[in-house]
């Protein structure tokens, strides 16, 4: 049972030629889009542009009452049921793949054997909507006018282009292989612009670039983790999370250690970004086999983590390197040595709103020795560590460059004890300035995994923010 209102991308073009009733558009696009229910229109509607789903939502009609009951909800019967209006047992396309009884063996939803492909070698382009036992309403459409109407089917996979399109499209594409190809169903040879287009391989050019979220991604609140154990990663990347920086190493450039160095320190922002506290570039080496041609091949290899097997020990012990979530967060307003670190402190716990909490296990721990000066809102609103995310480097610097901005401290140090196999406790050491005092400029510095800061110094008159 599934609602479509658009699955796998699939445009349809269907242009209306000679028609007598001016009200009739020159133009139809079909955009079905894989897996995106009705309902994300409402869900993700405050992350939509004006030109885009906004526009059509306003502007447009949104059909939500239409239901067709079918199953499996697989890409071929779901475009087959919105494109006839009918259901896998009249349409005839159960699934993508079935077992045919009369053949003696599993049969795919386009297979055709009697065609051959057009515009590349190998049998993806052995395809063809003959499987397909009803119209569908471009057909229908070619029917209503005498076969003026002109149908195109574009789609990454054969199915999404050829279902849709139906038997009497003039021309339907798909992807395979870094090029965009077609069937001798529809035609003999690839037109020019379509031959054109594969010449400039767009992929190639997008694939050199990195990639990111269009919106910050702490925008996606209403999305899943950008983290799951199904994800795979992509082509020249080492990580599932955006954003994907894709490698520096490209294959067919010269030797160059600079870019293999490069490289090294963006393989361990991105894993310092993702929850891995401990690893450093050291863990990260390759290894080269000369072959014919002046070639190398270049394998990366990552070593096991390695830590001391006991405080008593020398022996050095290798594990897999372990991810670590943010345990507890402590502030501490108005530290000044590591000799004030018995002292004994007052404590505010906080939620993550920068309301008082009477838990034990708040999210955010205040200490302060003399009376605090600063609004816990505007403390907490400058801190992007969080109670049980995963740790990132990215928020480490983001909450040094907010804390130095309020221009209220003239030093910042955060430290990080790890506490438990995963966990790591926080510990936000803020030394003040007074309402007239010396201010510092932000140098950053990195001792043994903990980061401050220091600087060159100026006068400057605080209001301290209360």
């Amino acid at each position: 049972m599934l609602r479509k209102l658009l699955g796998t991308v699939c445009l349809i073009l269907l242009a209306f030629v000679g028609s007598s009733q001016s009200h009739q558009p020159k133009l139809v696009v079909g955009l079905v889009i894989d897996q995106m229910r009705w309902d994300y229109l409402y869900r993700y509607e405050n992350l939509y542009g004006p030109n885009g789903f906004k526009r059509l939502m306003h502007q447009g009609f949104s059909c939500e009452n239409t239901f067709v009951p079918y199953m499996p909800a697989y890409t071929a019967p779901g475009h087959s049921c919105i494109y006839t209006g009918s259901v896998p047992a009249i349409h005839g396309i159960v699934s993508n793949n079935w077992y045919d009884k009369k053949l003696g063996r599993t049969v795919y939803c386009t297979d055709d054997s009697t065609v051959s492909t057009i515009g590349n070698t190998g049998d993806a382009g052995k395809m063809s909507p003959s499987n397909l036992w009803t119209t569908t309403i471009t057909d229908e459409l070619k029917l209503s006018n005498n076969f003026k109407s002109k149908i195109i089917g574009i789609a990454l996979k054969d199915r999404g282009a050829i279902l849709p399109a139906g038997h009497s499209a003039n021309a339907a594409y798909w992807y395979d292989g870094g090029r965009w190809i077609t069937s001798s169903f529809y035609m003999n040879a690839l037109p020019t612009w379509v031959d054109d287009f594969n010449k400039i391989d767009q992929v190639s050019s997008y694939m050199n670039k990195d990639w990111n979220t269009l919106l910050p991604i702490e925008k996606y609140v209403q999305s899943t983790a950008d983290d799951e154990p199904y994800e795979a990663t992509i082509k020249g990347d080492s990580l599932t999370t955006f954003p994907h920086k894709l490698s520096l190493i490209k294959k067919g450039k010269n030797y160059d250690e600079d870019v293999i160095d490069q490289e090294r320190d963006r393989i361990t922002t991105a894993l310092n970004n993702n929850g891995y506290y401990f690893f450093t570039k050291d863990y990260i080496h390759y290894e080269w086999d000369s072959i014919p041609g002046r070639k190398i091949n270049m394998t990366l290899r990552i070593k096991n983590f390695a830590s001391k097997f006991s405080e008593a020990s020398d022996s050095i012990v290798e594990t897999p390197h372990q991810r670590f979530y943010i345990n507890k967060v402590y502030i501490e307003t108005d530290y000044v040595n590591k000799k004030q670190d018995n002292v004994q402190k007052d404590t505010l716990r906080a939620d993550d709103y920068g309301k008082m909490s009477l838990e034990r296990d708040a999210a955010y721990y205040i200490l302060h020795t003399n009376k605090l000066r600063y609004k816990t809102r505007v403390l907490l609103n400058s801190v992007f560590i969080r109670k049980g995310e995963l740790f990132q480097s990215q928020n480490v610097v983001d909450t040094y460059k907010r804390l130095q901005e309020i221009k209220a401290f003239k030093s910042i140090n955060i430290d990080f004890v790890q506490n438990g196999s995963d966990r790591l406790d926080c510990f936000i050491k803020l030394s003040p300035v007074l309402k007239q005092a010396f201010t510092y400029e932000m140098e950053g510095k990195n001792t043994s995994g903990n980061l401050g800061i220091g600087g060159s110094i100026g006068y400057q008159n605080h209001n301290l923010l209360k």
